[in-house]
């Protein structure tokens, strides 16, 4: 237990604590007990929740518990684990102005923070990229599956073509997945892990209830059991990328690489640390030898246990 405001708890330990590498400031890791648990977030999803008064210009970012526990260290440091433990990283809502060198034009307003989960590459947990890369560079749509039935049905759609028109399903500084933030304007994001994909979720709450469209997430408080999901988003402004500042809900979903999406996304690229990765993990998914003492242990494809 702690307070920000008296300066006790975490808040008076954390100056004693830094991190070997990079310009990472303290962060917040919550400790589990092994497999007696709490074991933080594992499938079937994950939820985050945060509430801020005024999210302007920030970065709401996650890293595995094993990148935590490394301290990010890398094989160049020579790290006894001989690996990259910087093996996940999903960034929800994120500026950009550290992503460039010292004037240079941002891809976007100071104050719109991207979605991004290419910002860690990974032989556990495969991106998609651009949605042509995903569909293996093909000139059908098939990944992901969730889209199919739309994309028959609307086939000139935004991303239904991604031969003609592509779009960047990871989001970062070459897509739009992005959300403009208001100065002194409360917000309440939730961001869920599931087999679908990355859910990005913002609300503004209810000025004087502090509701959001998730019931039991609210501006000061969310219960510790909530129900399965939220409302659904309905306002237009909410479904678009580039979401407005003024927009009272909004969700951005960046898909999942299941196995069968896995194999197709690396059938087009060359055999390397995230790609060969990639594809080895789906095919031990599939055959069930990912486990210890399985044939391909070790390979594995996180997307595949959600």
């Amino acid at each position: 237990e702690g307070s920000y405001a008296e300066g006790y708890g975490w808040e008076e330990e954390k100056k004693d604590f830094t991190w070997r590498s990079g310009d990472w400031t303290s962060k917040y890791a919550p400790w589990g007990d092994g497999a007696s648990g709490p074991r933080g977030g594992t499938p079937p999803a994950m939820m985050w929740v945060l509430s801020a008064e005024s999210f302007y210009y920030g970065a709401f970012y996650l890293l595995s518990q094993l990148t935590l526990n490394l301290e990010g260290k890398a094989i160049t440091e020579g790290f006894a684990a001989g690996t990259n433990c910087w093996n996940w990283e999903i960034d929800p809502v994120e500026g950009t102005k550290g992503w460039f060198p010292p004037n240079t034009a941002l891809p976007g307003n100071l104050n719109q923070l991207y979605s991004t989960n290419s910002a860690a590459n990974s032989g556990c947990m495969p991106v998609t990229y651009a949605a042509s890369q995903a569909n293996g560079l093909r000139r059908n749509f098939s990944q992901p599956p969730q889209f199919r039935e739309y994309c028959e049905q609307n086939p000139t759609a935004a991303g239904c073509q991604p031969w003609v028109e592509d779009v960047m399903w990871s989001g970062g500084a070459f897509g739009s997945q992005r959300f403009e933030n208001y100065a002194d304007q409360p917000y309440v994001f939730a961001v869920v892990v599931d087999h679908r994909g990355y859910w990005i979720y913002r609300w503004i709450p209810d000025a004087s209830t502090g509701e959001t469209g998730w019931p039991g997430v609210g501006r000061h408080r969310a219960d510790r059991v909530l129900v399965k999901r939220p409302r659904t988003v309905v306002d237009v402004g909410g479904l678009a990328t580039d979401v407005r500042g003024d927009v009272p809900e909004a969700v951005i979903l960046q898909p999942s690489m299941p196995p069968e999406a896995a194999c197709l996304r690396s059938s087009i690229e060359t055999v390397n640390f995230q790609f060969g990765a990639d594809a080895l993990g789906a095919m031990a998914a599939q055959l069930g030898e990912y486990q210890p003492g399985g044939a391909l242990e070790g390979a594995q494809n996180w997307w595949a246990h959600f």
